[in-house]
């Protein structure tokens, strides 16, 4: 796993909520291209809206969406439906409240990511990926990117 891998996993493990800051950290590394600069303290974490992004694979002149306007990263922090999206293909998994119940600690979402393999003795379970998050989403974005980086 690489270092900046590591950086935005410790930043999501470490957030109490999802953010358009964090969500550009994601999409930066997946691929997307932002055509206003570098990374840079985000204002207000409104990074996303302030320049314009590229969907990987996409050059520049090619970066407006269908319907108008411009391509923005997915709130991967936010919606469970973008996080889904980080899953490696193939692999399964629940997100869940856990852990809590015979420790006394604060309940946290729980996401366990898996990948099915075949073994002689029948289906098993490959590597795994196991995190808590502050909020769900968060929780299984910390997991996807785990798994991605296995």
């Amino acid at each position: 796993m690489g270092n900046a891998m590591l950086d935005v996993i410790q930043k999501l493990k470490a957030a109490i909520e999802g953010s358009r800051g964090l969500d550009a950290e994601i999409a930066l590394h997946l691929g997307w291209q932002s055509y206003h600069g570098e990374p840079n303290p985000y204002e207000g974490n409104d990074y996303v809206h302030a320049g314009h992004w590229g969907r990987p694979g996409h050059p520049e002149d090619e970066r407006r969406e269908p319907k108008g306007g411009f391509a923005e990263p997915p709130r991967y922090t936010t919606s469970l439906d973008a996080a889904l999206t980080l899953v490696p293909e193939g692999w399964a998994g629940r997100v869940e409240w856990g852990g809590c119940y015979a420790t006394g600690k604060p309940c946290l979402p729980h996401a366990e990511l898996a990948q099915p393999i075949q073994t002689e003795f029948g289906p098993g379970v490959g590597i795994r990926a196991q995190v808590d998050g502050a909020t769900p989403a968060l929780a299984l974005c910390i997991a996807a990117l785990k798994a991605r980086s296995s």
